[in-house]
């Protein structure tokens, strides 16, 4: 939960910095790994004074009632809230389990799934909750499509030729090439936060900046004014929502001919 100093457990030079020179400026790599804002803010989630640490049951909600009658589900989100143990939540938990078991089968249960993440929590959509199913005889699984790292990490490599290491690395004398030689790029994507799930968000600020101190310019065109186009963008291009593939088929085709 804090940022990992570089020179606090071995001198600095011993990790090999690297400088870039370009339209003289200076760059080089930060000293230390910066969090992302979202998982420093896990820290006000753990100690909020509003934060439910224990199990509760609506007041009018009768788990031995005849599930279709006299559960009350109509005041589902208006009525309060009591306290209830552990073991009681758990009794719950385990009838409404052989309820649908019992009139519904196995796969009456759906659990949902994710594109990735191993973290084996209760409440993760990964981890012994689909064990405890599985347990039981099995499920019904919703998996989500793997839309995250893998078509970066994986299918990138076949397209750009260029080949990853496991997280998000920066391409070979690519940065070096841009920050003497770049005078504009054009980005539909949010270059900034969209690191975060892989930890780089320092790198990804720090090259973004860097940019913007040698005078490249941003034009970003894409839907939504995300945090990249917002400060880091000289020109934000709207488009509607899915119409960026023509978008970059017209850019392409000017290019070539013109």
């Amino acid at each position: 939960m804090r940022p990992m100093h570089f020179d606090e457990w071995q001198p600095w030079d011993s990790l090999n910095p690297w400088t870039i020179e370009a339209r003289g400026k200076s760059f080089t790599a930060s000293h230390k790994s910066m969090p992302a804002p979202y998982a420093l803010s896990y820290k006000n989630s753990i100690y909020a004074p509003d934060r439910i640490k224990f199990p509760l049951q609506r007041v009018d909600f009768d788990p031995n009632a005849d599930p279709e009658t006299g559960r009350k589900t109509e005041n589902r989100g208006k009525s309060k809230y009591k306290r209830v143990s552990w073991d009681e939540a758990t009794d719950i938990i385990a009838s409404e389990i052989k309820r649908i078991h019992d009139k519904y089968g196995l796969y009456g249960i759906l659990c949902a799934g994710d594109g990735h993440g191993e973290s084996k929590n209760i409440g993760s959509r990964h981890g012994a909750n689909k064990v405890l199913l599985n347990y039981l005889g099995g499920y019904t699984e919703l998996a989500r499509n793997p839309d995250s790292w893998e078509g970066w990490v994986w299918g990138a490599k076949h397209s750009w030729g260029c080949e990853m290491m496991g997280k998000m690395v920066d391409h070979t004398n690519v940065w070096v090439d841009a920050l003497r030689n770049t005078e504009l790029f054009i980005d539909f994507v949010d270059g900034e936060t969209t690191p975060w799930g892989g930890g780089q968000i320092e790198m990804a600020t720090q090259l973004m900046r860097w940019c913007n101190d040698v005078g490249i310019e941003w034009v970003f065109i894409q839907p939504s004014l995300n945090y990249s186009a917002g400060i880091h963008g000289t020109k934000w291009i709207p488009v509607w929502p899915n119409t960026d593939c023509a978008w970059i088929l017209a850019v392409n085709y000017v290019w070539i001919t013109e």
